[in-house]
């Protein structure tokens, strides 16, 4: 989710600055590197090798819990459970999407 200025209380060039510094941290511990996009004039920041197997620890993790949770809950409540989550980020999303809609920097 990006970062957004009503959340942190900050001005968009210090928004801008913070999600630099991330990046910069990430691609310090190799997870991330900057390169072009061909499709895009801008520099883009793409998933290194050292990133794409954290991820894929991070996602196996992820499945493991999912597994506890359908085992202590079962399928049908589960089910349900991911849906409710679900609409939850969704309602969420759309509740937050007018004050990206009236953001005039990045």
């Amino acid at each position: 989710m990006p970062v957004e200025q009503r959340r942190v209380g900050a001005e968009p060039a210090d928004v801008a600055l913070a999600e630099a510094q991330a990046i910069d941290r990430l691609i310090d511990r190799s997870l991330v590197y900057r390169g072009h996009d061909p499709a895009d004039r801008r520099v883009a920041v793409f998933l290194a090798d050292r990133g794409a197997e954290l991820l894929g620890r991070v996602e196996g993790g992820v499945t493991d819990h999912h597994r506890l949770i359908e085992a202590a809950y079962g399928t049908e409540r589960t089910e349900r459970l991911m849906r409710d989550l679900e609409g939850l980020v969704g309602a969420l999303e759309e509740e937050d999407r007018p004050a990206r809609a009236g953001r005039t920097g990045p």
